[in-house]
């Protein structure tokens, strides 16, 4: 499988046959994947890529994984993005230990 990394900050001394970094965020290259891609493609990351993703609306699946773990503290899920739309909750999945997979569409309008 061929990974695609989309960061900013992240730099690697050596060349990866499978991993490939992307060091901007760019539509265009998102729509190439898109496009000659033959399976799903599973994007993750930090709230920053996750926020700018949603302010362009190139998620079509949001799968929000829930932990029974209060920290206290943390990272925005979407980074500063303040767009807002409304989720249409398409699967749950729970497993022993109350880990929690929820998968949505979500309507851009």
């Amino acid at each position: 499988m061929d990974h695609y990394i989309f960061s900013k900050s992240i730099h690697f001394k050596d060349k990866h046959e499978k991993v490939h970094l992307i060091p901007d965020f760019k539509i265009d290259k998102i729509n190439e994947l898109k496009k000659t891609s033959k399976t799903d493609i599973y994007l993750c990351g930090g709230g920053i890529f996750a926020g700018w993703l949603l302010e362009h609306k190139l998620i079509d699946v949001l799968k929000i994984k829930l932990n029974p773990l209060l920290l206290g503290d943390g990272i925005r899920l979407f980074g500063d993005s303040k767009q807002g739309y409304k989720l249409n909750l398409t699967d749950t999945q729970s497993y022993n230990g109350g880990l929690v997979f929820n998968t949505y569409d979500i309507i851009y309008k």
